[in-house]
């Protein structure tokens, strides 16, 4: 919504607990209301939050779509472990919806939206992160799903629209190598491109930016770091045939290139050792912390390295 050749957003209204506001498009298509919630954690100030949407609703014409974290369940197993949910917890909630006429948008993925991130008979999961639709915007968009995904990131899951014709992905605009930084070239390659104004505005610039970079960094990993095996490879090559030269007759240019292989040697293998060691906790950080196979096997490898020493 920060792309203005795209949506217009008109700001309306901002409580402690929500922020209202217009969005229109650019091309006349969109037209509704959006609330966004992040209610507090008790009922009794949560009460304040459902008197703000009924105000809010008194001026809602079109259609009107209200998410995010409600700090509140709707049904008994909305939440697992911990406490019971209780008629009295989801009373004032069920009501709101009730008096609003608000319909929840059909959803995929994991049910529960929120985790404490705790072990054992601590932990517990909850789906308090939602978004409801009234009814021109269940007749406008009713086919529009509303994705939650898997809550491994933050404690909260990250709520996403994606319709029937358009979906809104996540993409990594590139992987950086740490070893990129010490390249003599690094920072002046960066600094180049980041004086640059690229778009008339800051979040579209940002983008442009990176976009830009990842085209010089990409060319840089070619030319200076890329298959660093081979290179290793063919460095210790060089390495031998210098030295049998260099036991046949011995010359200074000799000597020369024999400690060119020798640090040529070193430098590829730092290149790729630092690479190895940050895909590792890359993927360590995607399926370490997972109860599956890979964890299975990493503390299976480490506790025999440990009985070994």
């Amino acid at each position: 919504m920060w792309d203005t050749n795209y949506y217009q957003v008109t700001h309306s209204r901002t409580t402690a607990q929500s922020i209202h506001c217009m969005i229109n498009n650019t091309t006349g298509t969109v037209s509704c209301f959006s609330t966004i919630i992040y209610a507090f954690n008790t009922n009794e100030k949560r009460k304040e939050l459902w008197t703000e949407l009924a105000q809010i609703e008194q001026g809602v014409d079109r259609p009107w779509i209200i998410a995010r974290d409600f700090n509140v369940v709707l049904y008994p197993n909305d939440r697992l472990y911990g406490a019971p949910v209780s008629s009295a917890e989801t009373q004032d909630f069920t009501k709101c919806l009730h008096d609003l006429h608000l319909n929840e948008l059909p959803w995929k993925g994991d049910y529960y939206t929120w985790s404490n991130k705790q072990m054992g008979t601590n932990k517990i999961c909850s789906r308090i992160d939602r978004m409801f639709g009234n009814p021109d915007w269940m007749m406008h968009w009713g086919h529009v799903v509303t994705q939650y995904e898997v809550p491994y990131i933050s404690d909260h899951s990250p709520l996403l629209i994606k319709t029937e014709d358009n979906q809104w992905t996540v993409k990594t605009l590139f992987r950086f190598f740490n070893i990129w930084a010490d390249h003599s070239k690094f920072m002046e390659k960066v600094t180049e491109v980041w004086h640059k104004q690229l778009e008339p505005r800051k979040m579209s610039n940002i983008w442009a930016k990176l976009r830009a970079l990842k085209k010089i960094l990409k060319i840089l990993n070619k030319d200076e770091f890329q298959n660093s095996s081979t290179r290793i490879t063919e460095a210790r090559l060089e390495l031998i045939q210098t030295q049998e030269k260099i036991n046949q007759q011995y010359t200074d240019e000799l000597l020369s290139k024999e400690r060119q292989a020798l640090m040529n040697i070193e430098k590829w293998k730092l290149v790729e050792e630092s690479a190895l060691r940050q895909k590792s906790r890359a993927k360590w950080i995607k399926l370490g912390d997972s109860n599956n196979k890979y964890f299975s096997a990493m503390i299976k490898e480490r506790t025999n390295k440990k009985m070994m020493l």
